[in-house]
């Protein structure tokens, strides 16, 4: 412990000069380890305590009024939100604005600003707000989630909430230094490199005129950092539009894809542009009805236009027609199909209105598309009531006879987010326009366009191909293929392009023809197809069919259109896919439905689980040592030693009197405490040869408060200087940062105030979060400042990395009453998710202090009693009581301040029976056993047989990681630096065998670092030097 002390003052002496010199240590908001979940009230009829002396009986009051949810299921994963709560007072009150419901995002450690964009209403009673994340006052891409609302009271949130692994420079949200005109010629410059740039493009009949470049400032944060960013959607030629994102300060692409949806991924296109005039023609008048024969030979009824004679496939007797149009206005409300004869939309396209001189047509892939258009039409307006593809009655638009840049035949057929262009076949396919279930597929493209709009790269736009078969096999929903009838067995051996029931459709790997994965572990991780999307979509595919096919079409259709336009948004994961499905299941069948097991189910068996969140928090093993009780005399402030019957059994145990509360090791071995002359102090115990000592930790600089974790690893310490920093101090890495306390908020441009000062803190049981309380200062609607007190979690430690954390903050409560206040609050002694803690009500001349218990896993609050004065709670070892103070009066006159114990029930936040005395003229009391036991779950450590190593070591840019695997794994490789913040990280499915893996370093400073390799649940660990 002398040793400790040396190491200590040395340290403390350097670090206090340092910290008055340097920048304050800056970390992100975000909460990036286990999520501490936000206390959610939930109101019920409040417990009597009986009669006590000085205790008097408590009266219900009206608490939390912002705060009335039950959190029945609240999980993220870094990226993905799924939030499920129910209103408490729904059916008292009207259905809150869904602002007020923001507040639960808490639950999960999120305190990040959000937009409200949009609110819909739907037939069920939902009630959906999407609103956009927000950073530094611009719109983050992709950062976007929406609250659903029920008329029963139900909630739920659901989306995309993105962070940075650390926060940017406060210049890159100045303004930005490339404005939109140079960052759109920079990205038609780049996207020239993939597909030909038209100088303009040629107008095409039937298709309206498109806007070729949009361009929005965004924040990107999908890097290290977050940047500001342009979003460009640039239009190069007919072949459709394209997404890029270029940082708006360097001019950096930060990423680029094509959002063409074709129907097989390797087609590539190539060319010279040239221009066209779109050819003019008279007016239509009278529908029609006629016959034609298909590709296949089926005889189909063909709506048409008849004028003059003349028979055109323009259908207008659908219920989304609007008008004919004119010699200069285009049909509306149609399904309109064109013979390109034999050209290209992007050079000399000679598209005119496929015609007949007779009511029976004879053109074979006319009808087929037409046929095809008009079944895609009657489908979503009869299975959904949906009006056309937009949901607008827009013109469903097909032309047929497309080909390739080099007039070769097409063998493809795509959506350029417009219409449909069929090719005629090739090397792999028949002409194309003969699948009901490609132009199903094609077609749903643009109905995932105009409502969740799937990005269309990596897992969401496999989404966006899995939603586009999932309607292809329901359209034509006389199997689960896709293709059948349009492709080559002698390119496609199954016989089908895709099979939903089977995605390896016949293959055994990744490039066998019409092989797709069918688990998550067999995904594919690189850059092609947009990052697999015509690949990786087998795995939601297969999870679809299972579903489907044990549900019914019928019912599995209403639930996946459900959750495509209610519930994903653009950014949306795997994840975000199996907590839709399994939202709109319950909403439409109920939560007790055998279709919810079925989903999950399914989802499991395909490796798409459900959101990460929190492992579910167990009780740790009581302390079996001896009991004993510290406490504080009030006759002359001393420390002492007392039975947990409340009798004295020591002399005073310092002559030092505390200045704040003291703090112990959990197995009673070390108390340390601030003195009243504000010197850091510590007394050590022997108990089996039953001595104690005292000694000075440090006297170098003034000191207010500290604690100590209950492992006895780290210190967090107050300076007298009262001010919004909490220094912490481990014996290990001998490091002593300052963490700096802040109130981050929900809602752009609002804050909560400024943290003047800390107070009460304690270590959870990991020594990673400290749970602390917090005055903080915000001007009213007055502009008068108005001081509070709420309480907060900081992760200041990262035991797995044995690093610093980065300092996220997360509130107990996302807000508070006015004149409502929130303090001193301490753990459970077995239980790591029950906290006591002290509320204080000032809404009348004398404030009222209540003594509540909360479940930090559950979101249960309850009121234990109130009390005369500040409780200072300590939990018992067998956490069946608390120690408290409480103020006696005799004839009203105060007299002495004495330790109270106060019986818990079982749920260890209610109260359990009545008070009784503890202990005369005392304070401050704490419980504790003297024995060892195992307070956290240890990480394993990687076995030998795994071989890791790293070099070259120091690094540059680039480090190669070798390991053995007996297996394929997932590996994740984490970067850290010595303060415990993630500077980068990697995950990867790797193969059996010999792995080497080169990781692309960001810039680093000179320093060491951390490489954290995880695999198979265990840990390695490499420590990496940059010169």
């Amino acid at each position: 412990m002398n040793h400790h002390r040396y190491i200590l003052i040395c340290l403390l002496a350097g670090a206090w000069v340092a910290g008055l010199a340097q920048d304050k240590f800056h970390r992100p908001i975000y909460h990036t380890g286990q999520p501490v979940p936000a206390l959610q009230p939930i109101r019920k009829t409040w417990k009597d305590p009986g009669q006590v002396r000085a205790l008097p009986q408590f009266q219900p009051a009206t608490l939390f009024w912002q705060n009335d949810y039950q959190i029945l299921s609240a999980q993220y994963d870094k990226t993905s939100l799924f939030i499920e709560a129910k209103d408490q007072l729904s059916g008292k009150r009207n259905r809150p604005d869904a602002k007020d419901a923001l507040q639960l995002l808490s639950a999960v450690g999120l305190q990040v600003p959000f937009s409200e964009i949009a609110t819909e209403a739907d037939d069920l009673g939902w009630r959906h707000t999407h609103f956009q994340q927000m950073y530094a006052g611009y719109p983050v891409y992709g950062g976007e989630v929406i609250i659903h609302q029920s008329n029963q009271g139900m909630v739920r949130i659901l989306g995309q909430v993105k962070r940075a692994k650390s926060a940017a420079g406060a210049a890159t949200f100045l303004g930005p230094k490339l404005n939109a005109e140079a960052a759109i010629k920079q990205g038609f410059q780049d996207v020239g490199r993939y597909t030909e740039v038209l100088d303009q493009l040629p107008e095409i009949p039937g298709l309206p005129k498109v806007e070729r470049q949009t361009a929005n400032l965004v924040v990107w944060m999908e890097g290290e950092q977050p940047k500001l960013a342009w979003h460009l959607q640039i239009v190069p030629n007919w072949y459709g539009s394209w997404d890029y994102f270029i940082d708006a300060n360097t001019g950096e692409v930060l990423e680029s894809h094509t959002n063409r949806c074709t129907l097989n991924h390797e087609l590539n296109h190539s060319g010279n542009h040239s221009h066209y005039a779109a050819p003019e023609g008279d007016p239509l008048d009278g529908a029609t009805k006629g016959t034609g024969k298909d590709l296949a030979g089926v005889t189909r009824e063909v709506n048409g236009y008849q004028e003059n004679g003349t028979f055109y496939m323009v259908d207008a007797s659908r219920p989304m027609f609007s008008t004919i149009g004119t010699d200069t206005e285009q049909p509306e409300g149609v399904i309109w199909t064109f013979n390109a004869q034999n050209s290209n939309p992007n050079k000399n396209f000679n598209a005119v209105t496929v015609t007949s001189a007779t009511n029976t047509w004879s053109d074979a892939k006319a009808v087929s598309a037409h046929y095809n258009g008009s079944v895609a039409y009657e489908y979503f307006r009869q299975t959904f009531g949906r009006n056309s593809i937009n949901g607008l009655g827009g013109n469903i638009v097909s032309f047929i006879n497309v080909v390739d840049d080099d007039n070769s035949q097409m063998d493809n057929a795509f959506w350029n987010n417009t219409a449909m262009f069929y090719g005629n076949g090739k090397d792999a396919f028949k002409p194309l326009a003969q699948g009901l279930d490609v132009a199903g597929h094609e077609m749903s493209h643009g109905v995932i366009q105009n409502s969740a709009g799937l990005d269309y790269v990596n897992e969401s736009g496999a989404m966006n191909e899995s939603f586009a078969d999932v309607f292809g096999v329901l359209i034509d929903r006389d199997d689960w293929t896709i293709g059948e009838d349009v492709v080559l067995t002698s390119v496609f051996k199954s016989g089908a392009l895709r099979n939903m029931q089977d995605p390896h459709n016949g293959g055994s790997k990744l490039g066998d023809n019409g092989w797709q994965p069918a688990h998550y572990s067999e995904r594919y991780t690189g850059s092609q197809d947009n990052g697999g999307v015509h690949i990786n979509s087998g795995i939601p595919n297969f999870a679809f069919y299972k579903i489907a096919s044990k549900i019914g079409k019928e019912t599995a259709e209403q639930i996946y259109y459900r959750a495509l336009t209610k519930y994903l948004t653009r950014s949306s994961n795997f994840v975000d896919l199996r907590n839709a499905v399994l939202a709109s299941a319950t909403d439409i069948q109920g939560s007790n439905s055998a279709s919810i097991a079925i989903i999950n189910t399914a989802f499991d068996e395909v490796g798409i689980g459900s959101t990460g969140g929190s492992e579910k928090p167990t009780d740790v093993g009581e302390n079996t040592g001896e009991e004993y009780v510290v406490i504080v005399s009030n006759e002359d402030g001393n420390l002492y030693l007392a039975t947990t019957a409340g009798e004295i059994i020591s002399d005073a145990l310092s002559d030092n009197p505390p200045l704040s509360r003291p703090s112990m090791t959990d197995d009673g071995t070390v108390l340390v405490y601030v003195s009243q002359d504000n010197i850091m102090r510590y007394i050590s115990f022997d108990w089996q040869q039953g001595q104690y000592g005292s000694d000075v930790l440090d006297d170098q600089v003034p000191w207010r408060n500290v604690v100590i974790s209950k492992d006895g690893n780290r210190l967090a310490a107050l300076t007298k200087e009262e001010d919004n920093l909490i220094y912490v101090y481990d014996f290990n890495l001998q490091q002593f940062p300052a963490f700096e306390l802040t109130n981050p908020t929900y809602t752009e441009g609002i804050s909560t105030g400024d943290v003047l000062r800390a107070d009460a803190m304690e270590f959870d049981f990991t020594g990673e979060y400290l749970v602390y309380d917090c005055e903080s200062q915000l001007k009213n609607a007055n502009g008068a400042d108005v001081t509070y007190w709420d309480i907060g979690f900081l992760h200041v430690f990262d035991v797995a990395s044995n690093q610093f954390a980065e300092g996220s903050i997360q509130k107990l409560f996302a807000g508070l009453p006015p004149n409502t206040s929130v303090g001193n609050p301490t753990f459970s002694k077995n239980s790591p998710y029950i906290i006591a803690f002290e509320l204080i009500d000032e809404s009348n001349a004398e404030p009222t202090i209540y003594l509540l218990g909360g479940n930090l896993e559950t979101g249960q609050v309850d009121t234990i009693l109130e009390n005369n004065t500040l409780s200072y709670p300590n939990f018992s070892t067998a956490d069946d009581r608390l120690l408290v103070n409480t103020d006696v009066t005799e004839l009203f006159i105060f007299t002495r301040t004495d330790l109270y114990q106060v019986p818990l029930a079982s749920d260890k936040i209610s109260l359990g029976g009545n008070p009784s005395e503890f202990l005369q003229n005392a304070q401050w009391g704490y419980w504790f056993a003297t024995g060892s036991r195992v307070l956290t779950k240890i990480v394993k450590e990687l076995a030998p047989s795994y071989a890791l190593k790293a070099y070259p070591n120091p690094v540059t840019d680039r480090v190669l990681v070798s390991l053995e695997l007996e297996k394929s794994a997932e590996v994740n490789y984490q970067l850290f630096n010595l303060y415990g913040q993630q500077i980068a990280t990697w995950r990867e499915l790797e193969s059996p065998g010999k792995v080497q893996r080169s990781l692309q370093l960001p810039e680093l400073a000179a320093g060491t670092y951390v490489l954290r390799v995880n695999v198979n649940g265990q840990q390695g660990i490499v420590k990496l030097t940059r010169f």
